[in-house]
């Protein structure tokens, strides 16, 4: 096999990362190692694993073209992370919001950067984007299985220019167990703990030949965490108003959930497939609408499928091509916007809050079964060329075709009630195919072309440009650059300057939601924007200490955001934000059992609109971990997490958020190579802590108390 296609493969197939879909990142070459040999390896040696960025150059982790996290299996098996989100609160500078509202799912914040849904990250499942037309999110209440992930790739940092829309803030790719990684061994496993949280898993590995078979299955459930109680809810200042009783507040947030969790990756020669499914159900949190709601619940089925095929042209041209499909499935299961009793003005047109009719009592509350189906077909074509007077060169070319179809039940809304009624029970009325459901059926073709040049300027710098057009039917193109200088000063020290451009397509939510009590869209609405300088410094004193020092700038521009009308909130182009920030980690190997590391974040925000800090956002984030083996059968994973001042929004007057530090610990016992335990605990000291709401009434969210679990695995 020749030099290139060994490099291609090892980013493609080994990774699931090709050229096209994560460039920015290069590749750890970990499926060299075994478990045991990555846990007896020294700070030295696995800052030396070899990376191979997406166009077969081999250079250090530290020397990427990038600011990258890479959190790996033996990492995560030796956590206490569960599920994607206790995965990534690992990461630096990365802040995870515990699932209150958005339907179950947990926010993320990159520098400053975050929005509900998750619209300004990038989400990809083995290189392969997942951010819907719904929400620009990968699914509502998106959760994944830790016990399935082979590694995450975080990019903090804008990705426009390699992968399109939405790696505004940053890009998280979801790397699953497979073929390649699992081999000829397989694993089963059972997890139990607080809120009667269950996990049954297996991952499991066959080769024969040129055939490989990698298959990952987790079913997970949890009953949720009834200690979560929120004092007030919306409905809570609407009985104030009315003079009803209707608010289930104070009372816990519904976090109940049971998940269904399928991945397959087939190699056979120069083909590879990948398939994703997931069936979830959830609950609502603090409800739709900010006023709790323990009938409803979030019904979801994904199904994503990858094929690629590679072929060898020349010795230093590779040509790949890779069709991919995805059906996403989203229903609300009975959702009561506002519960039984309550009261609420509805105008002579259906709406709630205009003018003309009169009061209506919902008696079996404000219901709506709203449902969205998504289709995506997408081909991306790419030319990988190696070593033409010193340049990797990457050619794509890609299409493709989204389709949402809507449909609706509902007991609300224009061509239902004209505020004549008085009373209206929970009968519903099937608005599918009508002028009154919440969105019209929505078509979105994208085509784009991208261009990426790594010149080796000489041994010790590398210069990686890239160009990205982005053209789409329902807004117009798009044309975002990048450009990196990493410089390898000494054998101890790298550096590297980085600049790039990103935007956010604006979701269909954010351009056709319409006939909606909570938010409504706006079809004037543009992309989002932001331009990112940052800057790099990797240093190595000796074998045993290893820094990394970044500062970044960035402005980002017309960020779409909700504004008050007299129907409610509705989505505009509301402002600019700038952000700056330093970001340290710091890794220190006292022996060969004992690694320590520590990670601090300063982000700065400002919003053009208050000119002041962005509400809600901490300014300091810091990590301390340990991982300390006894004896080679067990270790001992300790974290503190501490956040700290956390400013609320302009002319709010609550009192101020409080800072916290929260302590994680897992114990692991090997039993032999085969059998291990572990027991976890989260927030072990049983530390009181909130997230922010946006404002008064809701109050703000408490997070999970103490909770705790302990798994068996086995290896066969």
């Amino acid at each position: 096999m020749s030099t290139l296609k060994h490099a291609i493969l090892c980013a493609v197939s080994v990774v699931h990362l090709s050229a096209t879909q994560f460039n920015a990142i290069g590749e750890l070459a970990l499926n060299d190692y075994t478990l045991e040999e990555l846990q007896s390896m020294s700070l030295n040696q696995l800052l030396d694993l070899r990376i191979t960025s997406s166009t077969g150059i081999e250079q250090r982790l530290s020397e990427a073209p990038s600011i990258a996290t890479v959190i790996t299996a033996e990492q995560i098996q030796r956590s206490s992370a569960r599920t994607l989100s206790e995965v990534l609160s690992m990461v630096p500078a990365l802040k995870v919001y515990t699932p209150s509202v958005n339907l179950g799912s947990s926010s993320y914040d990159i520098r400053g950067l975050k929005t509900g849904f998750n619209s300004q990250m990038l989400f990809l499942m083995n290189g392969t984007a997942m951010n819907n037309l719904f929400s620009s999110s990968p699914l509502l209440g998106f959760n994944f299985p830790a016990s399935a992930i082979k590694r995450i790739e975080v990019v903090r940092g804008p990705g426009s220019a390699v992968y399109g829309a939405d790696a505004f803030a940053g890009t998280i790719n979801i790397i699953t167990k497979d073929a390649q990684y699992l081999g000829e061994k397989s694993q089963a496993g059972v997890r139990y703990g607080s809120y009667d949280s269950a996990e049954v898993f297996t991952n499991y590995g066959y080769t024969q030949e040129e055939l490989s078979l990698g298959v990952n299955l987790s079913y997970m459930t949890s009953n949720g965490d009834s200690s979560r109680k929120v004092e007030a809810d919306l409905q809570t200042t609407l009985d104030g108003i009315f003079n009803t009783s209707a608010s289930q507040a104070p009372d816990a947030l519904h976090t109940n959930y049971e998940l269904l969790n399928l991945n397959l990756n087939l190699l056979y020669k120069d083909f590879e497939m990948n398939l994703w499914g997931q069936l979830s159900e959830k609950g609502t949190n603090a409800g739709i609408a900010n006023a709790l709601d323990f009938t409803g619940s979030v019904e979801q089925e994904a199904l994503m499928g990858d094929f690629i095929y590679r072929y060898e042209l020349s010795s230093e041209l590779l040509w790949e091509n890779k069709l991919s499909l995805t059906y996403l499935n989203n229903e609300m299961n009975y959702g009561t916007l506002f519960p039984a009793g309550t009261v609420l003005p509805v105008g002579d047109d259906g709406n709630i809050f205009t003018s003309g009719g009169g009061l209506v009592n919902f008696s079996d509350g404000l219901i709506g079964r709203p449902a969205a189906k998504e289709y995506w077909a997408g081909i991306e074509s790419s030319l990988y060329i190696q070593s033409i007077e010193d340049h990797d060169i990457r050619l794509s070319v890609g299409y493709s075709f989204a389709k949402l179809e809507a449909s609706e039940k509902k007991n609300f809304g224009p061509g239902i009630l004209n505020g004549s009624e008085g009373t209206v029970n929970g009968s519903l009325t099937d608005v599918t195919g009508t002028p009154y459901v919440y969105s019209p059926d929505v078509n979105r073709k994208r085509f784009f072309l991208s261009l990426q040049d790594e010149y080796s300027l000489s041994s010790a710098l590398l210069l990686t440009t890239g160009l990205r057009y982005d053209n789409y039917s329902d807004f117009g193109d798009t044309l975002n650059p990048r450009l990196g200088l990493v410089w390898k000063n000494s054998e101890t020290f790298t550096s590297k300057l980085l600049y790039g451009r990103a935007f956010r397509a604006p979701s269909t939510g954010e351009l056709y939601w319409k006939n909606n009590p909570a938010i409504l869209g706006n079809e004037e609405v543009q992309p989002e924007s932001i331009d990112t300088i940052e800057m790099g410094f990797a240093y190595r004193a000796n074998k045993n200490f290893h820094a990394n020092t970044n500062v970044y700038w960035y402005e980002a521009n017309d960020l779409i955001s909700t504004v008050p009308t007299n129907l409610g909130q509705k989505y505009e182009n509301v402002g600019r934000q700038h952000g700056a920030g330093l970001e340290l980690e710091l890794d220190y190997q006292f022996n060969t059992s004992l690694l320590l590391s520590a990670d601090y974040a300063y982000r700065w925000t400002k919003s053009s609109i208050t000119n002041e800090a962005v509400a809600g956002i901490p300014k300091h984030i810091s990590h301390i971990n340990a991982d300390y083996t006894l004896l080679q059968n067990l270790h001992v994973t300790p974290e503190v997490l501490v956040v700290a001042d956390t400013p609320r929004a302009q002319g709010d007057t609550r009192e101020k958020i409080s800072s916290y530090a929260l302590l994680n610990l897992a114990i692991g016992y090997k039993f032999n190579k085969d059998f291990e335990i572990t027991i976890a605990a989260r927030n072990l000291l049983d530390k009181s802590y909130v997230d922010p709401s946006d404002a008064d009434p809701v109050g703000d969210f408490p997070m999970p108390g103490l909770n705790a679990f302990a798994e068996l695995s086995y290896n066969f």
